[in-house]
């Protein structure tokens, strides 16, 4: 990695941070995701409330922020 890259990492100490998107329009999830990844986050998609919380049963340990717009 380059440090032009290191320097866009979050410095919030969440680089590893997983961040669960809950949207339930197809092409914002997608931007949203590849922007957040881009900065080197760990995303989970979900397209649902549903589809939320099985997310957060299976995997839910790691995630440290919900972004939504339900």
């Amino acid at each position: 990695m380059v440090q032009a890259e290191r320097d866009r990492l979050p410095r919030c100490g969440l680089a590893q941070a997983a961040i669960l998107l809950v949207e339930d329009e197809v092409l914002v999830r997608m931007t949203l995701a590849d922007q957040l990844r881009s900065a080197g986050y760990v995303v989970l998609e979900a397209s649902n409330a549903d589809e939320a919380l099985d997310l957060l049963d299976s995997e839910g340990h790691g995630v440290q922020l919900l972004l939504s717009d339900i």
